[in-house]
């Protein structure tokens, strides 16, 4: 298998002190269930989600390949088991989790790349294994309007250049039930501009779709 969780340094990193991200993440926190099995957070960058794993109950492992953001993250939350780690070395080592959190990575997978980077959050997963996962939504409002908005329809990177596999809602089910996953929920977080409205999760389909962040949490099937 190809090593698929080599996000660009250059990836701009959520703040979380701003507005948005809080309300962003205090979304995530809704989302990740508690729990007293093995978490894993991929992508984990300074380990923000992954504290939020493990104050829910699970003993949790994070995992990036961005060594800086694992070190700085390790001074942080020392208690905290962050690696500079892929996917394929825990596939190869064997572990196996419960429930797995993937935040704002798949969109900076190439799209050729994205069903192997899927399968194998599944080859780490145990049966009936959770799946908790956030992407920008391709076709959302607020994408919509910042295109018109901007003049920018074909270069447009809903807000960073690393992104280089946006998916809509249908291409995203699609991908996850195709690898192996049962699509449980959807969640579309920011409809409209700040200035109109503060960010808030929309749950009801299909409004749901619209949203500038989706919110999946899908549960694994195969055995």
């Amino acid at each position: 298998m190809t090593d698929l969780v080599a996000v660009p340094q250059e990836v701009l990193v959520p703040d979380y002190g701003t507005p948005y991200e809080e309300a962003r993440l205090a979304l995530i926190d809704r989302a990740l269930p508690g729990g007293a099995g093995r978490g894993l957070d991929v992508g984990c960058h300074e380990g923000v989600t992954t504290e939020l794993l493990a104050g829910k109950g699970w003993s949790v492992v994070g995992i990036d390949l961005d060594a800086a953001a694992i070190e700085c993250g390790r001074v942080r939350r020392p208690t905290l088991d962050l690696r500079t780690q892929s996917l394929q070395e825990l596939i190869s080592g064997g572990e196996r989790f419960d429930i797995v959190s993937c935040l704002e990575v798949v969109e900076h997978v190439p799209l050729g790349l994205q069903a192997e980077f899927v399968r194998q959050l599944g080859e780490v997963s145990r049966p009936g294994a959770r799946l908790v996962l956030s992407t920008p939504g391709r076709w959302s409002l607020m994408s919509l309007y910042e295109r018109l908005r901007l003049r920018r329809w074909r270069d447009y990177d809903w807000w960073d250049p690393t992104h280089v596999g946006v998916l809509s809602v249908r291409q995203l089910r699609r991908l996850l039930e195709s690898s192996g996953w049962r699509v449980d929920s959807l969640v579309g977080f920011y409809l409209l501009p700040l200035r109109v409205s503060r960010p808030r999760p929309v749950r009801l389909a299909p409004i749901n779709r619209l949203g500038f962040d989706l919110v999946v949490t899908a549960t694994w099937r195969e055995s």
